[in-house]
């Protein structure tokens, strides 16, 4: 649901004008970030109202280690090797000595 705090800053798209946006979703897993044109169209009947349509002209997206519940201010985090501290965490026990898969 769209909020109006959600779009308060948001400037209205200029009549007949093409326009560029962008959008980053932050994630505590994945992080994306789309980019896309919004080229001016006539208004449809099903569309009321929609003055451009969007063309994806961009997109990424990868991995995110984020901090999802736990964490009080001042607590240290781990920013750097998260994902071998996630793994380390999931191992079963402590391996055996020297080199195991």
């Amino acid at each position: 649901m769209i909020t109006e705090m959600m779009t308060a800053r948001l400037k209205p798209v200029q009549p007949g004008r093409t326009s560029l946006i962008s959008v980053l979703d932050i994630g505590s897993t994945k992080i994306c970030c789309v980019i896309a044109r919004l080229a001016p169209r006539p208004e449809g009947k099903a569309l009321k109202g929609r003055t451009h349509a969007a063309e994806v002209i961009g997109f990424g997206y990868g991995a995110s280690t984020g901090i999802k519940s736990g964490v009080r201010p001042g607590e240290r985090v781990v920013v750097r090797g998260a994902y071998d501290v996630q793994l380390a965490s999931a191992a079963k026990g402590l391996p055996a000595e020297g080199h195991v898969h």
